[in-house]
């Protein structure tokens, strides 16, 4: 199983953070999970698994949650609880609220992803990109945490998009390049 381990950045001896029969980091080519994400205080790290008793008969793909672990006594909560799959979180610059991609569980076999953000402590979770017909990737805040900044493909490009969370354009994504 793939865990999540911290370092002290001098170098050092490794220490555990996560345990069980999870793949708490999925493996390179899965297909799921995402990336690890640290909030700015440094006291936790954000994750996307599926960490439940058949989690080894789970696809990540479709099914998984974001969860966090505290840096200082290894405790795990897990933040999301719908069901279909949530991941690639990451947290806005003043550390209170997180983006995530996701989408409702489903049998078909295409389901483009949307944009969700939440506190950082998993309450108030919502869908903010509901209308977009394409699926983000690399989501990033902007400076000010007024906004996200992610790609997607379209129409055999891809290209920077931007979707406002405040003000007269919230909720509306806008394409940056071309």
């Amino acid at each position: 199983y793939h865990h999540i381990f911290v370092v002290p950045a001098g170098g050092g001896t490794a220490r555990q953070l996560t345990f069980g029969n999870y793949d708490d980091v999925q493996p390179s080519g899965s297909g799921g999970g995402g990336s690890l994400e640290w909030t700015p205080d440094s006291r936790t790290i954000l994750f996307s698994a599926v960490r439940t008793e058949d989690a080894e008969y789970q696809l990540a793909l479709r099914e998984s949650d974001i969860h966090a672990v505290d840096i200082a006594g290894g405790d795990v909560r897990q933040l999301t609880r719908r069901k279909g799959p949530d991941s690639r979180p990451v947290v806005s610059p003043d550390g209170s609220k997180v983006a995530y991609v996701g989408y409702d569980w489903s049998t078909d076999t295409w389901t483009d992803s949307k944009i969700y953000v939440m506190n950082v402590d998993g309450s108030n979770g919502r869908l903010i990109s509901a209308e977009w017909d394409r699926s983000p990737d690399e989501l990033f805040w902007t400076a000010d945490g007024s906004a996200l900044h992610f790609t997607a493909q379209s129409e055999g490009s891809e290209n920077l998009y931007r979707l406002a969370l405040t003000g007269a354009n919230a909720g509306r994504v806008e394409q940056v390049t071309k």
